[in-house]
């Protein structure tokens, strides 16, 4: 929908204009209405008006002024004028100065729809002709970029040109978002390789464009922008986007290392939860580095866990069968063949409780012991057992207890502290709830 605004010093005009024409039938929506010339040049720039109606008489400012007033402010669209006055002077000036249709008072619906037929014609045309000339211009800056060349097909030679990069591509509404940042027409997004690159070119003189906007809106899709030193020669563009790929991707090998090493200590520890989580990192820090940093991830990964596995023939041929998987397979995986036939989560962790029978134990101690998260752990005990650790560990020091007990001379309470009970209060519940007796009665019955 094209927009309109109208402007008259008479307010009965003005509801006259929005009333006698449908304006959306004819394609336009109202974005304003203004009493004088110097209320509509304040609202030029936020209504963005494709069309302005005024009246060409008016105190203070003329309608034939209005529209020098908003040439020289930057409007480029189309006026109408109104007026209650048939001389043809008026009619024959306001053409001169480009005007797109004349309009008598009071307006007829009829010769409205005339002349805004026209109008729309009009404002099309300037739309193709702007979309034709952006594509020009596109095209030209993308040669800039990838051969260092200038086309002769309207690029400005005096602007002021500043390239930045965020590696990946982002997803087209991020892109859109980021163009409204902008000037119309003063930002161009390109991809080159596998990186994404901003160009921004402005008038020679203007202040430098504030990126923090920018910043904001990269770091919701986790990205870091790279910014260029600014330029009037255009072809410069070239190497600037070579020494910002360069910038980038060895700042991503530096962190690359330290990505993969974390993951690849969870895999050896058989760290499943921790491991899924280092992969998503992993990605996400790939995804905002470019493909190449992908490969060199994907080719560390796989020399680091090809390592582990290297007296393993056949788990190592079925790694290597499966190495262009995501990185969370290739994880899963790499502990699943990394685990020792039989081996049980469980049975590690009673391993643990055993050795450290008079201490005190916890699911979070046993968990940070092992390198596992404990949720992870608690759950892997749960499926291999049928139990919960608190319960099982219950059970086995009461087992003990009950061994100590009949086969030794030590005193209930140094049992209870054998078995790793702080508390006799907690010791002697647990053990009547398991033995239906106390500690001293058990032994009784037992000698």
């Amino acid at each position: 929908m094209l927009r309109v605004l109208l402007v008259d010093d008479e307010p009965l005009a003005l509801e006259g204009l929005k009333v006698l024409i449908d304006w959306q039938a004819e394609g336009f929506a109202i974005c304003g209405e203004c009493a004088s010339a110097a209320e509509t040049l304040k609202m030029l720039p936020d209504a963005k008006p494709d069309l302005i109606v005024t009246d060409i008489r008016m105190p203070g400012m003329s309608g034939l002024e209005l529209l020098n007033a908003a040439r020289q402010a930057g409007f480029d669209g189309q006026f109408i004028i109104v007026s209650g006055y048939s001389d043809f002077q008026y009619a024959k000036k306001a053409l001169q100065l480009g005007v797109a249709g004349y309009l008598l008072k009071p307006v007829e619906p009829a010769d409205a729809a005339v002349v805004l037929s026209h109008v729309r014609s009009k404002l099309f045309d300037r739309e193709t002709e702007a979309g034709q000339r952006q594509n020009a211009i596109q095209r030209a800056i993308g040669e800039m970029l990838v051969e260092g060349r200038v086309s002769n097909n309207g690029v400005p030679a005096t602007a002021r040109w500043v390239l930045a990069t965020w590696g990946s591509p982002l997803p087209y509404p991020a892109l859109q978002a980021m163009l409204a940042l902008f000037k119309d027409d003063e930002a161009t997004i390109h991809i080159v390789e596998d990186k994404e690159y901003l160009v921004l070119r402005q008038k020679a003189g203007e202040e430098t464009q504030d990126f923090n906007r920018v910043k904001a809106l990269l770091k919701q899709h986790h990205r870091r922008l790279n910014v260029s030193e600014p330029t009037e020669t255009p072809t410069m563009l070239f190497s600037l986007r070579k020494q910002l790929a360069d910038r980038l991707d060895g700042a991503c090998r530096r962190e690359l290392g330290g990505h993969v090493d974390r993951l690849v200590h969870a895999i050896a520890l058989r760290q499943t939860d921790e491991g899924a989580e280092h992969c998503a990192r992993l990605e996400t820090f790939c995804a905002a580095c470019g493909t190449h940093t992908a490969t060199h991830a994907r080719r560390q990964l796989i020399s680091a866990i090809s390592g582990l596995l290297k007296d393993r023939d056949e788990a190592l041929k079925t790694f290597l069968c499966a190495q262009d998987a995501d990185f969370q397979t290739l994880c899963r995986l790499a502990i699943e063949l990394l685990a020792p036939a039989q081996e049980r989560v469980s049975d590690r962790m009673e391993h643990y409780a055993r050795e450290h029978a008079g201490e005190r134990i916890t699911l979070s101690g046993v968990a940070a012991a092992l390198k596992y998260n404990p949720t992870y752990l608690g759950r892997k005990f749960i499926e291999e057992r049928g139990i919960c650790f608190r319960e099982w560990l219950i059970e086995l020091r009461m087992a003990e207890s009950a061994k100590l007990l009949r086969g030794t001379n030590l005193s209930v309470n140094a049992v209870a502290k054998s078995v790793g009970y702080e508390y006799y209060k907690r010791f002697l519940k647990h053990f009547k709830r398991r033995y239906s007796a106390a500690p001293e009665q058990y032994r009784r019955q037992k000698l």
